[in-house]
């Protein structure tokens, strides 16, 4: 718990609760922001939620690479969005295709 007269820490007003956070988290706190990004995305699966802040599906196995939901962005599809959060233009909403899918994960593979 942080004081209210206490200062908080980047790692602290990025991460949240310190007592949580592995020494590699720290550490990488003070990386790029795609870095970042990318380690908020892990710590939010480990506890249950996708990274877009939606529970993970249960049972796990698909990945948001086989969800309807996921789009191709730009005009050579460098970037991948999910249409069921908010898509914006900046990298913070780009989707990776290998995380765990969220309970929101429909069949997207196409039938021959």
């Amino acid at each position: 718990m942080i004081d209210k007269g206490s200062k908080i820490t980047p790692v602290e007003k990025f991460f949240g609760n310190p007592d949580e956070l592995t020494t590699r988290e720290i550490e990488l706190a003070k990386r790029s922001p795609s870095t970042k990004r990318r380690i908020r995305a892990e710590a939010r699966m480990r506890r249950g939620f996708h990274p877009f802040g939606m529970a993970l599906r249960e049972p796990r196995g698909e990945t948001c690479g086989t969800c309807l939901f996921a789009v191709a962005g730009g005009a050579s599809a460098r970037w991948y969005k999910c249409q069921k959060s908010k898509i914006t233009g900046g990298m913070a909403t780009d989707l990776r295709l290998k995380w765990a899918a969220c309970n929101l994960w429909a069949d997207g593979m196409k039938k021959v």
